[in-house]
């Protein structure tokens, strides 16, 4: 007789909490063969950085160029609503004219966000200057009225079903809209990233498998018009799905998790890939250079002058990482007087997620020893979201502030 008052009292908030239950999908049928593994073809024509970058050895070959010019790199990290600052740093640098003309960007989570902006910023033939729109664009979009604007929280009774604090469908939309909100217009986001934006990896890990997935954002743009926009959302929010913090998030038949889970190695996996990528590039070149000089020669042993030469114009990266967020996690003390379950588990997910982002800047330094690396973090702003909150507004307007200004500093050179 005891458990029946407790039982009438808890059957409608799990009744309520199923009525929601299930995890957040996006149809996008062709998911499969845009999402590959980081690892798949990694000496070969199947990576997913060869592409691009074959095309730049053979635009500078062209040129006349007896060595390949270095290539700038953006590498966008995690960070949630933190992600603010990269927002407003990349609005601040584009401000003042020192916005590096990117040829490859990469993000996860937040970054992945921030990815097809940042991938416009030097569209080529902009006489309009839709670029600083797409900045402007991005800084407002991180300064949210509401946190319910992209996030709709579950509470606690949620939780118990969902197994998550909130859902991000209300991102989704957000997303949509800042892709192409009329997907007839003629200056669509979309349409302008599929024909001629730079190349835009993000990062998202499959569940079942634990692998790295970085699809490119472009390829996928320039599909159908209305599934192009569905698949695009769809990669950006498998990028942002959290664990715990979200429910889960499936497409095209299998459930995804934010890229941070990886131990945040999207950055070195991304450097990893376009080392082997470019020894592709001068194999590939080197061989196509001996077959014209030696017609029907064989490419197994290719001549070193042949190899030399291909070396001097393969792409060269330099790189520039910012990192949404600060090095050192905030503190949280009310966590040892709070024995539930999702507080603990956000918390744990919380620190695993910022050792891993501290751990990726480091391994893009060991993936590429003699490269220039220059970064940006939030590390010394004293702003703070409220506790508790996914996405702070009032924190989210300042730190976009506080981004903007930081760019008069410009880049660190990472040691």
């Amino acid at each position: 007789m005891t458990d029946r008052p407790l039982l009438a009292f808890a059957l409608p908030l799990l009744l309520a909490a199923c009525a929601s239950a299930g995890p957040l999908e996006v149809e996008c049928e062709d998911f499969a063969s845009y999402a590959q593994p980081v690892e798949t073809g990694a000496g070969t024509a199947a990576n997913p950085f060869f592409a691009p970058m074959m095309d730049m050895a053979t635009k500078a070959g062209a040129a006349g160029e007896t060595e390949a010019p270095p290539y700038p790199v953006l590498l966008l990290s995690g960070g949630g609503q933190w992600g603010a600052f990269g927002a407003g740093f990349l609005k601040g640098l584009a401000d003042r004219g020192a916005l590096p003309a990117f040829e490859i960007v990469t993000g996860v989570s937040t970054g992945a966000m921030q990815a097809p902006f940042a991938a416009l910023a030097n569209e080529p033939g902009d006489p309009i200057g839709r670029a600083d729109q797409d900045l402007l664009d991005l800084a407002q979009l991180y300064q949210p009225a509401s946190e319910d604007v992209f996030a709709r929280r579950y509470g606690d009774a949620g939780f118990v079903v969902q197994g998550a604090d909130a859902s991000l469908a209300p991102l989704g939309d957000e997303i949509r809209k800042a892709l192409c909100a009329d997907l007839d217009a003629a200056d669509c986001r979309l349409k302008r990233l599929a024909a001629g934006g730079a190349p835009a990896f993000v990062g998202f890990v499959e569940a079942r498998s634990g692998a790295l997935f970085a699809p490119n954002l472009k390829e996928i743009a320039q599909g159908r018009d209305r599934p192009a926009r569905e698949c695009v959302a769809a990669a950006m929010l498998a990028s942002a799905a959290v664990p715990v913090e979200f429910q889960q998030f499936r497409t095209g038949g299998r459930a995804w998790y934010d890229g941070g889970v990886r131990r945040a190695v999207f950055e070195a996996s991304v450097s990893q890939m376009m080392a082997k990528a470019r020894k592709a590039v001068v194999d590939e070149t080197a061989c196509q250079r001996r077959r014209t000089e030696e017609p029907g020669a064989l490419c197994d042993g290719v001549k070193d002058a042949h190899w030399r030469r291909a070396d001097a114009m393969a792409p060269r990266p330099v790189f520039y990482v910012i990192r949404n967020g600060q090095s050192t996690i905030a503190g949280d003390a009310d966590i040892d007087a709070r024995a539930g379950a999702l507080p603990n588990a956000k918390r744990a997910v919380r620190i695993i997620l910022n050792q891993n982002e501290i751990d990726s800047l480091a391994a893009v330094r060991l993936s590429n020893p003699a490269a220039e690396i220059f970064f940006q973090t939030a590390d010394d702003t004293s702003l703070r979201p409220a506790p508790g909150s996914i996405f702070d507004p009032a924190f989210m307007i300042a730190l976009v502030k506080f981004g903007e200004a930081k760019a008069a500093e410009g880049w660190q050179v990472f040691p």
